[in-house]
């Protein structure tokens, strides 16, 4: 590894990086980034900014792979950060693998424990081994007793996500308020940052959810910028765009469509189930889009869309028996239809009555910014 960080330490004076500039990145002083480089003892966190700065996603695994294979690793957390925003749930495996073969040891350091066992969940969650019921009941064990607070804060933004995909968003903006200020205790510079990167990403979220166009983009432009200089913040950055773009969907259909692209595209070649329904979400945004507007209808792929979206475009096409039998079938489903189901089913009756309902529905709930669809067809806006 000495070897590998000399090289390393060469490859960055070799583009004007010293150790001066260096240690500003890093929070330390340049003497600190010397004997980093010459003892061949580095912390992960500054381990990988380093390497962002000189070598490609290849170079970097085959460093990372050579790190893992020290005989004495620390800093193990930063390192399970990282994979875990990079969406390497492979790395994630193969570091809580070779931990276990020194569980012993393991068991010494509760901090390093905890942080394996949560990152172990959020790998089974994203690849499929963990549905989200059992991930909501392990997470929230952990969170009530993490003994530190990146993983107390960490373990409470994964479970915001989980309340707002289960519709209990004001508890989550609730949360939300708790956890910025939690943030601000974190010492550790990495966390730090990469908290602050997936408390921004919910933030959007729910702002996008209340309307608060202006702010979504602010946030979302806030973490594309930081994932420009940390390349390992893939999904952030996806999500980033995803919501950016979405904020676009009823003022500016070429700037909807130009980002929501990205997104899609920074997620194209992951196989996770996790990331393949994120990017099917984007995707369905996406068509929803364009059926609202009715532009690039042939780019649509029928295979790809959920069934609400596409009784959507049947009804926009006059297939009006086929998306009602659909809107049917949902209704029976899941017990009744959503906001956005109930404009469907007012486009489809041609009813003003239905859609007033959808829009009763989208007010309570809080769905401010998909409420535009139904108060345009009532001639509101």
């Amino acid at each position: 590894m000495q070897q590998v960080l000399g090289k390393l330490h060469n490859d960055l004076h070799s583009i004007g990086i010293t150790d001066t500039k260096l240690a500003k990145m890093w929070g330390t002083s340049s003497s600190r980034v010397t004997d980093a480089f010459q003892s061949g003892k580095i912390r992960f966190a500054h381990l990988a900014t380093a390497m962002n700065i000189v070598y490609d996603s290849n170079k970097q695994e085959n460093i990372i792979e050579q790190y893992l294979n020290q005989p004495k690793q620390e800093y193990i957390r930063e390192l399970l950060e990282y994979a875990s925003l990079q969406g390497d749930f492979q790395l994630i495996e193969k570091v809580i693998n070779k931990k276990i073969l020194n569980n012993k040891k393991i068991e010494k350091h509760i901090v390093d424990k905890e942080a394996l066992e949560i990152y172990d969940l959020i790998q089974q969650n994203y690849t499929g081994k963990l549905e989200q019921k059992d991930f909501f009941k392990r997470l929230r064990k952990k969170y009530i007793k993490a003994g530190s607070l990146e993983m107390s804060i960490l373990t409470e933004i994964l479970l915001c996500r989980l309340w707002y995909r289960s519709g209990q968003h004001d508890l989550v903006e609730a949360q939300l308020e708790d956890i910025g200020e939690s943030i601000k205790g974190v010492k550790n510079r990495f966390f730090c940052k990469t908290l602050n990167v997936r408390y921004k990403e919910a933030l959007g979220v729910i702002s996008l959810r209340q309307g608060d166009v202006y702010r979504t983009r602010k946030l979302c432009k806030e973490i594309i910028d930081i994932s420009e200089e940390d390349s390992f913040l893939v999904i952030p950055k996806a999500i980033a765009y995803f919501k950016l773009g979405e904020s676009f969907g009823f003022s500016s259909y070429p700037k909807m469509k130009k980002y929501l692209k990205i997104a899609l595209d920074i997620l194209k070649e992951f196989d996770a189930p996790g990331i393949i329904e994120t990017r099917n979400m984007i995707y369905n945004t996406l068509a929803f889009f364009q059926i609202f507007h009715w532009k690039d209808i042939d780019e649509i792929e029928i295979e790809r869309l959920h069934l609400a979206e596409l009784a959507f475009l049947k009804i926009k096409q006059g297939e009006l028996e086929e998306a009602e039998r659909i809107l049917k079938s949902l209704e029976r489903k899941n017990g009744r239809l959503s906001d956005i189901q109930l404009y469907y089913m007012a486009l489809l009756r041609s009813d003003k009555n239905i859609a007033r309902l959808a829009l009763e529905m989208s007010n309570v709930i809080g769905n401010t910014f998909y409420s535009y669809a139904p108060m345009k067809y009532l001639g509101l806006v």
